[in-house]
This record gives structure tokens, C-alpha cells and sequence, in this order.
């Protein structure tokens, strides 16, 4: 099989995302994967030096030396490049590094010309692109970077647009993204998130949760600028009588909020810890904002905590339209207080069992046959 070169929006150790199970499943079928950690949205700021100085420190490590802990194979790159990445100067002195670079990283793998596998539709990577002679392009459309708050680089939307233009297949992980991205090229499917329902199988919840004091409110993921933190600050006021426990890494400012008595910081688990976490909890919210960015996402979370039978309570995002059956709908403080209430009432078995079915009808399995699907009807 050709080989693929993967340019991911996350790097291979943080938070496991949708790019890191799609590769691992492909490298695991055969595909000899390079996976390139991210190369950057846009130019760094003070707030991004910690992990800037953490892969210098581990440039030698992750490029040059044998990696363990990854699946059978699949490398992982983690180039450095020059910041400032709105100097043309920059730029191509960074494409003068890179294209080596992954020329030499696909031929340790296989002669034949690789697929080309795109999460992150920025000029480096269309550059990239153009030098690298490719059997196939993929752009896997996961978010609407373009309204990303936190920024894109100069260009972001024209590299993205050709970048479409060019893809031989696009995905994308919601219903909004491929009416988008469809208007500029017609192979664009829509593949959401799945789930490993046998991964969530478990019986024992994690004891750092079980000793909070219930009933116990939980969220897990990213703490970024998808949250309202208004919101859930509110929530956490009015309500004492309920414990808020959060998991995961902060990426905005949350001292007025962990600080309150009945919110619980739990930090950064590993993601093979996360199902005993989320057992414990009694409800699982989803208090995003409502914005350009968030209307296009589909959180790969709901379908892991459908298959533990927790209840969801969460914003109205356009990708849960289709899933409020099973997912209580909330708009405001007032919303969330009933929608947690009924959720800590109706939990019955009856109730917990029918979430895991629709969450093993949405298995990661069935996901992996529809990409290869339409992989093989380009390579046929």
C-alpha cells in the first residue's frame, strides 16, 4: 500500500483526537503512515513558548531515534520551524527544511508516491504539497479553522480554498461542513465521529471522582475558547448543592471558576483513563459557545459517553439536531438547571441502554469502512 503523509492540527502526544484514530487505524491496515505534528495555524504567541521549548527539547528524540508506544507503522515528525509565519522570507526558508525532510521520512518507507493527508489547509502545507509528488490528496475537514478565535496566519483561506480545489476526496466530521465545503469540490462526504464502545466497557469508576461529594457534574476535553465559561460559571454558582468536575488541559483562564468550592480541577488524564473518569460522573455537559467556529464542530465525546449510558446535556450546536432523542438540548443557565435535574431522574436502565445501542451503531469500526471506502474507489 502507499505510504500516507499526514499533516495533523494536533501533535501525536496531546489529547487524543480524530487525526491520531484515523491514522492508527490506517497504519494498522497496512498504510505506512507519517504522521507530521502540527505546523501551526499562525504565528506563536508568549502563551505558545512552553510548548515551542518542549519540542526543541525533544526535536532529536521524536525525529531521529526509534519511537516506541506507536502503532506498527507509524512514525511521527515533529519539525521544528521558523515562527512569524506572515514573513514570506520565513516561509520558504521553512519549505526549504521541510520538503527534505519528508521526502527522506516516505522513502525510509516505500518508493511509491505517497497519499497526501491534509487536517491542516495552511499555505506551509499547500507548498508542501506542490513539491511532493503524490498518488492522492485527502482533505479531512474537522473544524472551521477559518473561525478559529484564535487566530489563522496570512492566506489561511486561500490555501485552504486550493487546497480544496486540488483534494481528490474530501471529508468532513459534520453535516454543516460538507454543505461548505461542497460548493468547491462535489467529492465531499461526511464522516462523523465514532467511538470504540468496547474501549468504554468498563465497571470500575476512577476513585478521585467517586470521593467528590455527589450529585456529580462533569465536563472532559480541552478547556478552551469553545466554552461559555459565563455559563458554566453561573451554573457552578447557583448550584452547590451539585459538584463540577473538570477534566483536562486549560486553555483560558478558569481561576474565578475552579476556585469556587463545588468545582473540582482534576488536570490531564491519559486518554486510557478516561472511561474509569467519566463512569464516575453522574452527567456529562457541553456548555459551548455558540459561534462560527463551534457551529461546525461534531464532539467525538458525545459518542463515548452515549456508549457509558451517561447522560449529555448540552448547547445547541447544529451537529446534535439529529441526536436529541438522546442528548438533552440546553440554551441558557435556566435550560441546564432542568435539563440536569430531568437527566439525574431519568436515568433509568432502560434509558442508559438505549444510548449505548445508538453508540455502538456509531462505532469507529463502521467509520474506518466508510473512508476506505471511498479511498478504494480512487484507487480502483
Amino acid at each position: 500500500m502507499p505510504p500516507i503523509l499526514c499533516f495533523s492540527t494536533v501533535d501525536w502526544d496531546y489529547l487524543r483526537h480524530r487525526p491520531q484514530i484515523i491514522m492508527s487505524h490506517l497504519a494498522e491496515c497496512g498504510y505506512p503512515v507519517v504522521y507530521v505534528d502540527t505546523l501551526g495555524l499562525r504565528s506563536p504567541t508568549i502563551r505558545d513558548w512552553s510548548r515551542i521549548v518542549s519540542r526543541l527539547s525533544n526535536f532529536w528524540m521524536k525525529n531521529y531515534k526509534k519511537q516506541d508506544g506507536l502503532p506498527k507503522g507509524l512514525r511521527v515528525l515533529s519539525p521544528i520551524l521558523l515562527p512569524f509565519l506572515n514573513s514570506k522570507l520565513l516561509r520558504r526558508l521553512n519549505i526549504w527544511f521541510l520538503v527534505p525532510f519528508f521526502k527522506k521520512a516516505l522513502q525510509e518507507y516505500s518508493s511509491e508516491m505517497p497519499i497526501i493527508w491534509v487536517y491542516l489547509p495552511t499555505w506551509t502545507v499547500l507548498e508542501c504539497i506542490k513539491r511532493i509528488p503524490h498518488h492522492l490528496l485527502v482533505y479531512e475537514c474537522i473544524d472551521s479553522l477559518a473561525n478559529n478565535p484564535a487566530g489563522v496566519s496570512r492566506g489561511y483561506v486561500s490555501a485552504e480554498a486550493e487546497i480544496l480545489r486540488q483534494a481528490d476526496l474530501v471529508i468532513t466530521t459534520s453535516q454543516e461542513l460538507q454543505r461548505e465545503k461542497a460548493s468547491i469540490n462535489a467529492n465531499t462526504h461526511w464522516v462523523p465521529a465514532g467511538v470504540d464502545a468496547r474501549f468504554f466497557d468498563i465497571t470500575e469508576p476512577a476513585e478521585q471522582v467517586m470521593c467528590i461529594r455527589g450529585p456529580r457534574i462533569g465536563f472532559f476535553g480541552a478547556l478552551d475558547h469553545r466554552l461559555d465559561v459565563a455559563l458554566l460559571k453561573e451554573l457552578v454558582i447557583n448550584h452547590r448543592e451539585w459538584s463540577f468536575v473538570l477534566i483536562g488541559p486549560i486553555r483560558v483562564n478558569l481561576d474565578e471558576l475552579v476556585s469556587e468550592d463545588n468545582c473540582h480541577y482534576l488536570g490531564v488524564k491519559p486518554y486510557e483513563q478516561i472511561p474509569a473518569f467519566v463512569e464516575a460522573l453522574d452527567v456529562v455537559i457541553l456548555p459551548y459557545s455558540i459561534d462560527g467556529f463551534t457551529r461546525n464542530i461534531f464532539p467525538a465525546k458525545i459518542y463515548e459517553c452515549l456508549a457509558l449510558g451517561k447522560p449529555v446535556v448540552a448547547t445547541a450546536i447544529p451537529a446534535l439536531n439529529d441526536l436529541d432523542e438522546w442528548v438533552y438540548i440546553a440554551s441558557d443557565v435556566p435550560d441546564f438547571t432542568v435539563a440536569i435535574q430531568s437527566a439525574l431522574s431519568e436515568d433509568k436502565p432502560h434509558i442508559i441502554r438505549r444510548r449505548q445501542i445508538l453508540a455502538s451503531n456509531n462505532s469507529w469500526d463502521k467509520r474506518y469502512k466508510e473512508i476506505k471506502n471511498y479511498l478504494g474507489e480512487l484507487q480502483d
